[in-house]
């Protein structure tokens, strides 16, 4: 829940934001060693503390100790204890705003140190050094900038005072000499005009690998087109957060702006550093990252289409200094806005901790490739060479003639614009190649590799292989020779082409990222959670224990878009879309009608008579029934039972706010996102509907992401699942229903492993030699993670009693109330709210509050009090939700750390060899005794 009701802020104190700010400022500008030195107070080093006579009683033996790193004192005689505040206000009598005056001047002539001075921020021949004092005394005076960081969430004094965070506000053209004037136009930081290059902008310094500032970043306050993000002159140069290299050399985060970075250093993090913008990688970046010889980068780029390609890039480049990387994005546009974002700052860590524990280490960057043609010839584009290939001969070798052509990368934006990456066209090149090439020969095509890599400074031989390799790959999908290997049989077999396709699909690392990017052109935005579950249920069809789903949300939410978007990506003939059923429909159905499915059905309003199927199917994966015939040769009427298979990956909709338990229990419960900033999402998909983008989509996009999916699901298989870490698992256990739930969490891990299986090794038990019935692949980590990043999303909505959209609510009556509380300084049972005011501050709408605070009242999570007269009712805190269980669902990491934890022999080893012993024999369609999907309920 938002908000809990701890202590109050400073500013319910009486200390305001900018003595606030002051205050912590100061403390870490005066040292209090020196600070006792100036009242006449002599102390000496003993160890990592300093002694000396306590100024504040007659102290015959020192007994006062000083800590000058935390700045702070106490004596053991007479027990005065505090900072450089408390010592001063005590010795000179003095309020506390006195004594922050008296120790701004303190600090100041300390750090000024004896010699004539032109003015009071300046030195004669002013330095960079200056310049960032002075802004930083002007951040301290100015209250729109105070107000501005308040609203980006960067308000945090210790922070600020560490990067000598400043303010332009243009008080320094003021206050300097001609002299000075002239040196800092020289610098940069007046213009041409003798205005300040940085004026109002929150000003940071970026310094060099020894911490020496060698530049200014400038962010604007109020938005002024292109010029909300300003450097010094020339190229970009420092860094943020030097120093920190050498002190994290295991992991350094990257962010793609400077207030990305300040925003996780709020919420916790030391280890990062900023880069400029998504391509912004400079040389410094890498000699700091070299020097302080760093294993792991995490890339922490905005979570938009610049932010994905300046990874991949910047990963190649990481990869080629030897520099491991992963990603991560944030669940926002960006690490600011997420840190803007409701909820605790901790949960924020927590969370982003996890990404970070949980991200896969990125491999070389993908080719890219895009291919067209036919037999014989084709055009193959990546984002910086075209290919056009003809094939030359036929026979055991494979020689093509190619023109290699270079494409011009997108010029680099000027150093005064936004730190930002705009979608830029590559533009053709002049330099090219032609030559004749045997694909088949691995030294023909290094010399191709080598030639053209020559004309180039970022090309690297070995990339220019690869893409080679996948151009001979691609013609040879497409030769029609019927001799070639075709093991994959299926009712519709994809061409050559949709093959190439589908297996590049299947084989892709980011096989899930490219799931959810491919619904998100088909239409259905955010939610990737239910993109990738609904996709790995669809998957399912071909397993012997399928997933089903029930979509639980209110009219209009899009669950029933999600189901149709994802049946657009199934193969025809394996999708089966049902709007109504009769009593008896299912049971009158084809014998083969209902396996290997993907069955939808419309609004679950049926009788119970079908729902009482529905439920045999899900549980017992068949249907029977008995039914009563003539005996042909006695006439006698007699009873048979008629038995229909059935393997279906069932998925549901409903509005209604109660689910039938035995449904529930059987299927993964999920809900559509119904928030403001989802519909504003949506609404914003709808406005492209006729534009010509969304035209060209239509016609072109849409129909190759189609294909590509149809034809990876037509060769994904029947395969034999073995999970070897099943036994080391861990589920929540309070209630009984989670027998079912456990169940469902093992077969979601082995659906995940059925949808991967193209980047699996194919196994076979312990003397077994042949890749029959016996064979299968082994669930590994990734697909834990995939799986436990699915669960631990739906779970809790899963195990708890409350539909989703009902917690929302009661969500935002707590987050209204809570507010109320500490405006009004009320108890927050003493607040009442009205629905119109719930939906005024949550913008949910009338009946989706009016439905759930009916249903809150019921289970007594809110109160009620009737006002007389027909007044409005007014709602109250009930009680409050019992604490989440994900606790107990082990992280990924912690799986790892138990299998690495198994010593040789031990209960892991057993599991898989008994595994093992059990697959000897099994079907490829497990219909006997077997691992993961068996229907052997010992097994299970």
């Amino acid at each position: 829940m938002r908000g809990r009701l701890k202590g109050r802020s400073p500013l319910s104190k009486g200390i305001g934001f900018l003595e606030e700010f002051s205050k912590d400022e100061v403390k870490s500008r005066v040292d209090i060693v020196a600070l006792f030195g100036s009242f006449g107070v002599k102390l000496e080093k003993k160890g990592s503390s300093w002694m000396g006579s306590c100024p504040f009683h007659e102290d015959k033996s020192p007994s006062l100790s000083v800590d000058q790193s935390k700045g702070l004192y106490h004596c053991f005689g007479c027990g005065e204890s505090g900072d450089v505040f408390n010592l001063v206000m005590r010795l000179r009598t003095l309020s506390f705003p006195e004594a922050l005056d008296f120790l701004k001047d303190f600090a100041s002539s300390a750090c000024r140190g004896p010699g004539p001075k032109s003015s009071p921020d300046l030195q004669n021949r002013p330095s960079l050094k200056d310049v960032i004092a002075a802004y930083r005394r002007d951040l301290e005076t100015s209250r729109e900038a105070g107000s501005y960081l308040k609203s980006r969430g960067l308000y945090h004094p210790g922070i600020l005072g560490r990067q000598e965070v400043g303010f332009a506000s243009g008080a320094l053209e003021g206050r300097i000499s001609k002299d000075q004037r002239a040196a800092l136009e020289e610098m940069g930081i007046l213009n041409a005009r003798g205005k300040e290059h940085f004026l109002g902008c929150i000003t940071i310094p970026l310094r060099s690998l020894q911490g020496e500032p060698v530049g200014l970043y400038g962010r604007s306050i109020e938005k002024r087109g292109s010029l909300e993000h300003l450097y010094m002159r020339g190229p970009h140069q420092g860094l943020l957060n030097p120093k920190t290299y050498g002190v994290y050399p295991e992991r350094m985060i990257l962010t793609e702006s400077i207030l990305d970075a300040l925003s996780l250093m709020v919420l916790g993090f030391q280890n990062l550093d900023a880069l400029y913008g998504a391509k912004g990688l400079t040389e410094t970046h890498i000699e700091a990252l070299k020097g302080a010889g760093t294993r792991e980068v995490i890339l922490a780029l905005d979570n938009d289409e610049a932010g994905r390609r300046g990874a991949l890039t910047i990963a190649e480049r990481l990869r080629r200094e030897g520099i491991r990387s992963r990603r991560i994005f944030p669940p926002l546009k960006d690490w600011n806005e997420y840190l803007r974002g409701s909820g605790p700052s901790e949960d924020k860590k927590a969370h982003i901790e996890r990404l970070i524990r949980d991200a896969t280490l990125m491999a070389a960057a993908p080719l890219g490739l895009t291919f067209s043609g036919k037999r014989g010839s084709c055009k193959a584009t990546s984002n910086e060479i075209s290919y056009k290939i003809i094939r030359m001969n036929e026979g055991a070798s494979f020689k093509v003639n190619i023109r290699a052509s270079l494409v011009k990368l997108p010029k680099a934006s000027p150093p005064d614009e936004a730190a930002s990456d705009e979608n830029t066209e590559l533009q053709p090149d002049g330099r090219r190649i032609i030559d004749n090439v045997d694909l088949f020969s691995a030294r023909s095509r290094s010399l191709f590799a080598n030639q053209l890599a020559r004309l180039s400074e970022t090309l690297e031989p070995a990339r220019i292989e690869r893409e080679l390799v996948c151009i001979l790959e691609y013609l040879e999908a497409n030769e029609e020779d019927e001799g070639r290997d075709n093991r994959l049989s299926f009712p519709l077999t994809p061409s050559p082409r949709e093959r190439v396709e589908g297996l590049a699909l299947l084989r892709d690392p980011a096989l899930f990222k490219r799931i959810e990017e491919d619904l998100e052109e088909l239409g259905y935005v955010g939610e990737s959670v239910n993109k990738r579950l609904m996709y790995i249920a669809a998957s399912s069809r071909k397993m012997d224990s399928p997933i089903s789903i029930i979509v639980h949300s209110q009219p209009a939410s899009g669950k029933s878009y999600l189901i149709d978007t994802v049946r657009r990506l199934m193969p025809p003939e394996d999708a089966l879309n049902l709007t109504s059923l009769s009593d008896q429909a299912l049971n009158y159905m084809e014998d083969d009608a209902l396996v290997g499915k993907f069955l939808t059905l419309g609004e679950s309003v049926h009788s119970e008579s079908v729902e009482y199927q529905l439920r045999e199917m899900l549980s017992s994966g068949e249907l029977s029934r008995l039914v009563t015939t003539k005996d042909e040769k006695s006439g006698r009427m007699v009873s048979h039972m008629v038995k229909k298979k059935v393997r279906v990956a069932m998925v549901m909709s409903t509005t209604m706010s109660r689910i039938n338990e035995e449904n529930a229990s059987r299927s993964f419960l999920i809900s559509a996102d119904e928030s403001q900033s989802q519909t504003e999402a949506i609404h914003r998909r709808q406005r492209e509907k006729y534009s010509l983008r969304a035209y060209r989509k239509r016609e072109e996009a849409v129909p190759a992401i189609i294909e590509r999916h149809q034809a990876a699901q037509r060769l994904i298989k029947p395969r034999m699942i073995v999970n070897p870490f099943a036994g080391l698992l861990s589920f929540p256990s309070s209630q009984m229903r989670t027998r079912r739930d456990h169940e469902r969490f093992i077969d979601l891990i082995a659906a995940v492993c059925f949808l991967r299986q193209f980047q699996k090794e194919t196994k076979t038990p312990p003397g077994s030699s042949d890749t029959g019935s016996g064979a299968y692949i082994e669930c590994d980590i990734e697909d834990y993670r995939i799986a436990h990043e699915i669960m631990s999303t739906i779970l809790p909505s899963t195990l708890g009693e409350l539909p989703a959209s009902a917690e929302r609510v009661l969500d935002e009556v707590r987050s209204l109330i809570e507010s109320r509380s500490l405006r009004l300084d009320i108890a927050p049972d003493e607040i009442w709210v009205t629905q119109r005011e719930l939906r005024e501050s949550s913008g949910l709408g009338h009946e989706l509050v009016k439905k759930n605070l009916r249903l809150l009242a019921e289970w007594e999570y809110v109160k009620v009090r009737a006002s007389s007269r027909g007044a409005s009712k007014r709602y109250g805190l009930g009680l409050s939700l019992e604490p989440t269980l994900i606790s107990l669902l082990p992280a990924a990491s912690e799986i790892e750390s138990r299998m690495e934890g198994v010593e040789e022999g031990g209960e892991l080893e057993k599991w898989v060899r008994v595994e093992n012993e059990l697959s000897v024999g099994v079907t490829s369609n497990n219909e006997k005794v077997g691992p993961s999907g068996s229907k052997n309920e010992q097994v299970k």
